[in-house]
């Protein structure tokens, strides 16, 4: 009986063994190593992700960076990394140059005692970025907006946004009241036009870099555009970014006065220019006038802030003195209004620094 007992469990044993033999034989994957990148448009101090596509059953990824390179693991003790819980890797590198990016797929074949590998390799350019400009604002820069059609003396300062288009930077100021510095401790304007020392913030994506601008060196990331002594503030200057390693950037910084009307009459009837709170380039013109009034044949007097602002009605050029096509409202037999889009370009940079308006002149005959 004893005996009988030990041979049982040796018989189970022996299944046992056979079946983790046959499980972990099964678990072994083919490895092949595949990879992909979320960009290869890459530089210096940019995170980026490595896609592990790879079948395996162990993956290590190596960025080329001098620790972490794989064809100098054994000399220099380089390290990889393994991927994170959605099966991917993140980089990013502190220097320009080429690197080759080693991703390491193995398989572990226990029953013989093999571990097989395979690997995939591509080689990545990452470009210093250190002439390169991020961000721009002038966080100390205002205009007056004016808003609500019902309260044409509601104001509301405005810091303007800096547009970036790929090496030009264009600032959209509002051509009702002259941008103006306001002191941080009392906001209270301290500049005109004329006198406009405003102060940029231009953020890099590294911190190896000087700036001049129309040809005055800065060496922080704070620096003014002087406009003073009767610069015209709204042509383009020259804003020149260095890199310790990797030359010069140049780029182009404009103002540009969003177009609107200073007067606008319809024969012998004027509107009030009114904003838009949350849209600076829509304006309104509110004219009433005597209910026998034919709008069909009254021109339209204007004048506007800057030479070489167009306008237009439906496609067709509007100069002052035109007959304004007026629309009836379909609902309301003394309501006629139209819509004027006004159009500015810079000169010799029209393709580039343009921006445009409207305007909804709304005509109310009385009763």
């Amino acid at each position: 009986m004893k005996i009988q007992f030990i041979q049982i469990l040796l018989v189970i044993g022996i299944l046992s063994i056979s079946s983790c033999k046959k499980e972990i034989a099964e678990y072994y994957i083919q490895p092949k190593s595949a990879f992909s990148l979320s960009t290869e448009d890459l530089f210096v101090n940019q995170h980026f992700t490595v896609y592990n596509e790879s079948k395996g059953q162990q993956f290590v990824l190596f960025s080329g960076s001098e620790n972490s390179n794989y064809d100098s693991i054994k000399t220099s003790g380089a390290f990889g990394i393994h991927p994170d819980g959605e099966n991917k890797f993140t980089l990013s590198y502190t220097k320009g140059g080429r690197y080759t990016i080693t991703l390491v797929s193995s398989g572990i074949k226990v029953n013989e005692r093999e571990t097989v590998v395979d690997i995939m390799q591509k080689e990545i350019v990452v470009k210093d970025a250190g002439k390169s400009i991020v961000r721009a604002w002038f966080p100390d820069l205002y205009f007056l907006q004016m808003f609500d059609r019902k309260n044409a003396y509601s104001l509301q300062l405005i810091s303007p946004e800096v547009k970036m288009n790929g090496k030009y930077l264009s600032v959209e100021m509002q051509s009702t009241f002259n941008p103006m510095i306001l002191s941080s401790s009392t906001y209270a304007p301290i500049g005109g036009p004329q006198n406009l020392r405003a102060k940029s913030v231009i953020e890099l994506n590294t911190s190896y870099f000087d700036i001049q601008i129309e040809g005055k060196h800065y060496e922080n990331r704070t620096s003014a555009v002087d406009y003073s002594n009767g610069v015209d503030m709204f042509v383009p200057k020259k804003v020149t970014v260095n890199s310790v390693s990797d030359g010069a950037n140049e780029y182009e910084l404009c103002f540009l006065q969003i177009p609107q009307f200073k007067t606008f009459k319809l024969g012998d009837y004027s509107g009030t220019v009114l904003g838009e709170l949350t849209d600076h380039k829509l304006f309104y013109i509110d004219i009433k006038v005597p209910g026998a009034t034919d709008v069909t044949k009254m021109a339209a007097v204007f004048e506007t802030f800057q030479q070489g602002e167009t306008v237009s009605s439906h496609g067709q050029p509007l100069k002052s003195g035109d007959i304004l096509h007026l629309t009836a409202d379909a609902l309301n037999n003394k309501l006629y209004s139209d819509t004027l889009d006004l159009y500015f370009a810079q000169p010799g940079y029209e393709k580039i620094f343009n921006i445009h308006s409207k305007t909804i002149i709304t005509v109310k005959k009385s009763e």
